[in-house]
C-alpha cells in the first residue's frame, strides 16, 4: 500500500532546429520540424525584472497561451485531424476550463521553448519540460505533474539486474539527446565505466541491441515501455535518471506559480489528474504521490481573480546577505528535552542533519535560530531557512516553499490475496482505525 502523505517541507525565502510561427486561433499552420540530434548551446541568462504577473494579461485577454510541443507523443502532437492533442494539451486544456479562460497553443521546439517563454510569447510552456537544475536560475517550476525517467532496456536473457550488471558492457543511446547526457551523468556519479555506441534512431540502437551488437539501450521509460518486446527485451526497474516534468513560467512570476501549483493540486484530489493521465498511459497506473497536496488547499477551484497580478519581490534577498556574512540562519530546528518521544527527536535531528550538510555545501556556518514561530521569523527577515514546517496555503502570499526533504505518514495492512494499489480503490469498503 502507499502511505497518505503528511509533507514536510524546508520553507524558504529567496525574499526542431527551426521555430515556427505560433499555431493559435487564427489558424496559422504549425511547421513539424523533428528536433535535431545536433546539440544546440544553451540561450544567454536573461534576468529581466517582471513588471506584473502574467496573470494580468491572462485576466484582461481570457486567455492564457501555452507553449507545446507538436511532435513528442504521448505528450504533445498535431494529430490528423490538424488538432493540438496529448497529455500536455489535455492538461492546459483542463487549466484553463478551470480558471474560466480560453486556452491558445503555440508550438515551440526544444531549441526555442525557454527563449519564447522569455520574450513573453507565451504564460506557461507546458511541453515535457523536464525541470533541470541549470534552468532555475532562469524560468519558475511548477510542481512536477508527471514522473518520467531515463532508463535502460536489456535483452530477455542478460543476467544484469541493476545498472552496475553492465558495467564494462557496450551500451547504446541515440546523440545528441537527453538520454545521451543521462548515462554520462550516471557513469561520472556512479564510476561505472561503459562503452558507449551512438546511433541516430532509436530504431538503430534496438535493432542493435537483439542483434547482440550492443548489451543496452537508454531512453525514455515511457518510449521504451512501448517498445519492448516480451519476447527479447525487458526494462530494468533502476533508474538511469529521474525526469520530472513541470510546466515552465518567467522567472519570479510566484502568484502565477502559486496558481498552477493550487490547480494542479486541486486537480488531483478531484480525479482529474488520474483521468488524464490513464487517457495517454492506460497501462502504468497513475502515481498518486506525484502531487503533494499542501495543507487548506480547500475543495473549490482556485480561480485568477484570488491571485495578485503583481510580482511580489521581497524588501531583501537573503541570498546576498548569506554570502556577505558567512552564515545561514535556520529556525524550526531544535534541541528535543529527553522525555521528547523518539519519533519527534529524530524528525529534529534529521532536520539539523540536512541543515549542517547544507551549510557545509554553501561553505558557511550554520545558526540556528530559537523560535515557536518559524514562519514568522522567515517572512520578518530573523531567519532565512526553516525547517519542519509543512507546505500551507495560507501562508503561500507570505513566503516560499522549497520541494520536500521528508515525507511521513500512515500505512494501511491489508490481507495479501487483495492486490489493492491505492486508497481509491477502498472506497465502498470497510476500514478499521486505531
Amino acid at each position: 500500500m502507499k502511505p497518505f502523505m503528511l509533507v514536510v517541507s524546508i520553507m524558504m525565502v529567496l525574499v526542431c532546429a527551426v521555430y515556427s510561427t505560433p499555431a493559435t486561433a487564427q489558424g496559422t499552420v504549425p511547421t513539424l520540424v523533428p528536433p535535431t540530434p545536433v546539440p544546440v548551446p544553451p540561450s544567454a541568462p536573461f534576468d529581466a525584472l517582471l513588471a506584473q504577473s502574467a496573470l494580468a494579461r491572462i485576466q484582461e485577454s481570457g486567455t492564457v497561451r501555452v507553449g507545446m510541443l507538436y511532435n513528442e507523443p504521448p505528450f504533445g502532437e498535431l494529430n490528423i485531424r490538424g488538432e493540438v492533442d496529448g497529455f500536455d494539451a489535455t492538461l492546459g486544456r483542463k487549466l484553463a476550463e478551470t480558471w474560466g479562460v480560453e486556452v491558445e497553443f503555440s508550438q515551440v521546439t526544444r531549441q526555442t521553448a525557454i527563449d519564447v517563454l522569455l520574450n513573453d510569447d507565451i504564460d506557461l510552456l507546458i511541453a515535457a519540460q523536464v525541470h533541470r537544475r541549470e534552468l532555475s536560475n532562469t524560468v519558475e517550476f511548477s510542481q512536477p505533474y508527471y514522473q518520467g525517467s531515463q532508463a535502460m532496456m536489456v535483452r530477455l536473457d542478460d543476467g544484469a539486474e541493476n545498472l552496475n550488471g553492465l558495467a564494462n558492457r557496450r551500451v547504446g543511446v541515440v546523440t545528441g539527446t537527453d538520454s545521451e547526457n543521462a548515462l554520462t551523468f550516471w557513469q561520472q556519479r556512479s564510476g561505472t565505466a561503459l562503452t558507449v555506441q551512438r546511433y541516430l534512431t532509436m530504431d538503430g540502437a534496438l535493432v542493435a541491441l537483439v542483434n547482440n551488437e550492443i548489451d543496452g539501450v537508454v531512453g525514455k521509460r515511457y518510449q521504451l515501455r512501448e517498445r519492448v518486446d516480451p519476447d527479447r527485451t525487458r526494462l530494468l526497474d533502476e533508474t538511469v535518471q529521474p525526469e520530472p516534468y513541470t510546466i515552465a513560467m518567467r522567472r519570479q512570476d510566484v502568484n502565477l506559480r502559486n496558481l498552477v501549483n493550487r490547480t494542479l493540486q486541486y486537480l488531483v484530489s478531484n480525479g482529474d489528474m488520474a483521468d488524464i493521465h490513464n487517457a495517454f498511459f492506460p497501462s502504468a497506473p497513475y502515481p498518486e504521490d506525484t502531487i503533494k497536496l499542501w495543507e487548506n488547499i480547500g475543495e473549490e477551484a482556485p480561480q485568477l481573480a484570488q491571485f495578485s497580478t503583481d510580482v511580489p519581490y521581497p524588501q531583501q534577498y537573503a541570498l546576498p546577505r548569506v554570502q556577505s556574512s558567512g552564515v545561514v540562519r535556520v529556525a524550526g530546528v531544535f534541541n528535543p528535552p529527553p522525555e521528547t518521544p523518539e519519533g519527534e527527536r529524530r524528525l529534529a535531528e534529521a532536520a539539523a542533519n540536512v541543515a549542517g550538510q547544507m551549510g557545509l555545501r554553501w561553505d558557511v556556518n550554520v545558526e540556528f535560530i530559537n523560535t515557536t514561530d518559524p514562519v514568522g521569523a522567515v517572512e520578518r527577515g530573523e531567519a532565512d531557512i526553516a525547517f519542519g514546517v509543512r507546505p500551507d496555503w495560507n501562508a503561500a502570499n507570505r513566503v516560499d516553499f522549497t520541494g520536500m526533504y521528508l515525507l511521513r505518514g500512515k500505512r494501511l495492512l491489508v490481507e495479501t490475496q487483495f492486490e489493492y494499489n491505492s486508497f481509491s480503490e477502498l472506497r465502498g469498503k470497510w476500514v478499521g482505525v486505531f
